[in-house]
């Protein structure tokens, strides 16, 4: 190495000493007074904040919370299964399963083939209340199955307890010709259908004034009234994922409402006769009955397009969703219809599927129908003193008829508790849109039917 460049090196080396040494400072002496603690090392100082387990929680990011939420879930699961299971090599399996099962269900997704493993009790609740002396229009179960909303022709709504099966609260809403009474938070007509949101805090009625009426479900306190619609309200929806409201009418039309804003969305025009029904698929599906233009709307909110399935009824009078892909609907004549969004025509039908009417021999209407949340189960009723039970067979698309419950009068309005363990039905004397018929051996009631499980399903 040349000697010129040794030399720029050890004078460099010696201008960084220099350097160094005349920018450290000396620090004054303690004072007498004063303790001289010695400092620790920078390894041995910690920056965490002293704080309690119960508070970390406000430190974490939103993601830091969603893995932890996770790692205890799936903790709890573990536990769980292994609880159950003696040979712990097969746990990961069981606890892959489990989560599968769960996210299907949250998804709305699983299916359980339950039809041909139960069959209806024969012992059945029966609710009764003066506040529902007339025909019983419609019924509305909370998500957690715990309380029953009802309504009948006395413009009343009733609450009750399904763990106890007794009266818990009532809103007489009875409507006086001579009153002066200038409150608006009542219904002065007859109420056609009740709907109740996912979160279990709104309660919402529609009458045959087109009113929907927004109430509290813990106190049936009255919150606000939509006032949109012309003519009578036919049904009521909630989308269970974005707590949109969707409500038919005899006006022709479908709207759309916000119950996190209590706001009028949208309207969806299409329907060239009374809209009789609608369901709701997903968050972007919506089905709609037309009556008398015997067709059946799917409506693609995102798109703003829908789609229309001809129906081979006189007038289709319910349409309820079996899963995303399927659905099953109800008319006049007697018709039970299995249908596909895939195919405008339906893919099974049984016709006078509630048999014919022994006077003038003519189908009898089918005036409700349920289905049980991701399973095969299907429930119809009619005005021939039966419910009916039918079986959703997913591999010939058709379906098969199962039992039957003896039941006088008109089923106004059928529903499934989510868990499967009660089937409720809404009796009349009459139909709840009119007085064409009366049956005077009926009961205006409410029935809660067991559902008894068989043939070892757990």
């Amino acid at each position: 190495m040349p000697f010129f460049i040794r030399k720029a090196a050890k004078r460099k080396n010696q201008d960084d000493g220099k350097r160094s040494k005349k920018t450290k400072k000396k620090e004054p002496p303690p004072k007498k007074d004063e303790e001289v603690v010695e400092s620790e090392s920078d390894d041995d100082i910690s920056i965490e904040p002293d704080v309690s387990s119960e508070d970390e929680d406000k430190y974490l990011t939103a993601q830091e919370k969603k893995v932890k939420i996770a790692q205890k879930y799936l903790a709890d699961v573990q536990k769980e299964e292994i609880e159950k299971l003696e040979n712990f090599d097969d746990v990961s399996d069981h606890v892959l399963k489990k989560l599968k099962h769960d996210e299907l269900e949250k998804a709305g997704k699983l299916k359980k083939k339950l039809a041909d493993h139960i069959k209806l009790s024969k012992d059945k609740k029966l609710l009764t209340c003066k506040q529902h002396k007339l025909s019983i229009t419609c019924i509305a179960v909370s998500s957690d199955n715990k309380y029953l909303y009802s309504s009948s022709k006395d413009y009343s709504i009733v609450k009750w307890s399904l763990e106890s099966f007794t009266k818990l609260i009532f809103k007489c809403l009875k409507f006086k010709k001579n009153s002066t009474d200038p409150r608006q938070d009542y219904h002065n007509c007859l109420i056609n259908c009740l709907a109740i949101s996912r979160d279990d805090k709104h309660l919402v009625s529609g009458d045959e004034k087109g009113n929907i009426r927004i109430w509290d479900t813990e106190t049936l306190n009255h919150i606000r009234v939509f006032k949109d619609h012309k003519k009578a309200v036919t049904g009521l929806a909630i989308c269970r994922d974005t707590n949109y409201l969707f409500s038919t009418s005899k006006d022709l039309l479908v709207k759309c409402w916000n119950l996190n804003e209590m706001g009028y969305m949208e309207t969806l025009f299409g329907h060239q006769a009374e809209v009789t029904s609608v369901d709701i698929i997903n968050e972007n599906r919506v089905l709609t009955a037309g009556g008398t233009d015997k067709t059946i709307r799917l409506w693609k909110i995102q798109e703003e397009s829908h789609l229309i399935f001809n129906a081979p009824t006189c007038c289709v009078e319910i349409v309820r969703k079996l899963d995303d892909g399927f659905f099953v609907s109800g008319g006049d004549d007697g018709s039970l219809c299995l249908w596909g969004t895939l195919k405008k025509k339906p893919l099974h039908v049984i016709n006078a599927a509630h048999g014919l009417d022994p006077i003038n021999k003519q189908p009898n209407w089918i005036t409700a129908i349920a289905v049980l949340p991701n399973s095969d189960l299907i429930a119809s009723g009619s005005c021939d003193n039966n419910i009916r039970l039918w079986k959703w067979n997913q591999t010939v698309k058709s379906i098969i008829p199962l039992n039957n419950i003896e039941i006088p009068g008109f089923v106004n309005a059928i529903q499934f508790t989510s868990d499967g363990h009660y089937l409720i039905a809404g009796i009349g004397k009459e139909h709840r849109l009119g007085r064409w018929q009366n049956i005077q051996q009926a009961k205006n009631s409410i029935i809660c039917i067991q559902i008894m499980k068989i043939n070892g399903l757990n």
